[in-house]
């Protein structure tokens, strides 16, 4: 991973992993999930790992695990149940949803794993994804993530 430090506002981690505020705050209470570093006015900034932290739970959460399913696996198992998760959905949002953990966390496996799934699953047709992929990606992923593509030599 890079050395630049990232520094998040409450608002950026629900704008960038679709849980409100207000439930990360809850989780953080009850749960004791994410451990934000606090300002002198008491102001919340989570961290690059924070970030990885929230997408892994959110998408966990999302694919019907309970929160206090997810409060009680060690930090160790986190990532990998989210990658294994990813990789039984078939669909294109679950790709898009891969792609994205892949980004955030700068798992080259993850990455690549998607891509040639994908591939195998799309190189036929009018619209073969060897030629379409790289502007779907950028397409469903635009933002910061983007800067994984950059990141590993992708574009």
């Amino acid at each position: 991973m890079n050395s630049t430090e990232h520094v998040f506002s409450i608002k950026d981690l629900e704008n960038l992993s679709g849980v409100k505020a207000h439930t990360i705050r809850i989780w953080e209470k009850r749960y004791n999930l994410l451990k934000p570093k606090r300002s002198k006015t008491n102001i919340r900034h989570y961290d690059l790992n924070n970030l990885q932290k929230l997408l892994n739970i959110s998408f966990l959460n999302s694919n019907g695990f309970k929160i206090s399913k997810i409060a009680a696996l060690d930090e160790t198992e986190l990532a990998p149940k989210t990658r294994e998760l990813a990789f039984m959905g078939k669909n294109d949002s679950q790709a898009i949803v891969a792609f994205k953990l892949a980004m955030l966390n700068f798992d080259q496996i993850l990455f690549y794993n998607t891509y040639n799934s994908l591939l195998e699953e799309k190189a036929s047709g009018p619209y073969s994804m060897r030629f379409s992929f790289p502007y779907f990606l950028i397409w469903a992923c635009f933002g910061k993530q983007t800067l994984f593509l950059h990141h590993m030599n992708i574009f």
